[in-house]
């Protein structure tokens, strides 16, 4: 079965992405996969925002240097997110190399690592990997122009990553073979429309990431 994650929850008009809110609206919709961005605080809590910054009426602020409970109250912590939803299958973009084993023992108290994705450059996946058997990992990357990827997908695979995630317009059905003969699954993300799911279905694609409620559902539905 195809996994369809929602890109930020469910964000829309007057509703903000990477909230509570926005995450509960979409698991109420009927999907069972979420993604976000986590970043660690100056206290090492792992909060789901997009940017590592936030503004206010006093200016820029790193979320590194920021505690906990001086966040705004729509930021909330990985930790608010599995209270709220329970364990779902989650996809976290680790854009903070230093919130990794932080994200794992939320997860792991919440009973959630098995359902846990982890998406990053190599390097900081085989690191996860030391800290824990039960995680899965993929590779969010870019190809650049690369047209061959079999030493990508055999570095990945003797790493013990378990997916490629590549933009969608970067796969093609040769690359997913490639990719499933390294044993590694294939996920596709920025999937925006309803042509763009039936090219990377069609090529064999095992997840897509989207910021539509409405087309992951019908992928749900197909």
């Amino acid at each position: 079965m195809t996994l369809a994650f929602a890109h930020r929850g469910a964000p829309g008009p007057g509703q903000r992405e990477n909230t509570l809110p926005a995450f509960c609206d979409a698991v109420t919709a009927g999907l069972t996969a979420l993604e976000s961005d986590v970043w660690l605080t100056a206290d090492d809590v792992p909060v789901l925002v997009h940017d590592g910054v936030l503004w206010s009426r006093h200016g820029r602020h790193r979320i590194r240097d920021l505690r906990s409970d001086e966040l705004p109250a729509r930021v909330p912590t990985l930790a608010d997110l599995y209270a709220a939803v329970g364990p779902v299958v989650l996809s976290l973009d680790l854009k903070d190399p230093d919130a990794a084993e932080a994200v794992l023992v939320v997860a792991d108290a919440a009973g959630a690592t098995g359902s846990l994705w982890l998406c990053a450059e190599a390097p900081l996946l085989r690191d996860c990997r030391a800290r824990s058997e039960q995680v899965r990992l993929a590779n969010s990357t870019r190809l650049r122009g690369r047209r061959l990827i079999e030493p990508l997908v055999a570095r990945l695979a003797e790493a013990a990553v378990d997916a490629l995630n590549l933009r969608a317009p970067e796969w093609t059905p040769a690359r997913v073979r490639m990719t499933h003969a390294a044993g590694l699954r294939a996920f596709a993300w920025d999937v925006q429309s309803p042509q763009v799911l039936d090219r990377v279905l069609g090529d064999g694609c095992d997840a897509v990431y989207s910021d539509s409620v409405t087309l992951l559902l019908g992928l749900h539905s197909s």
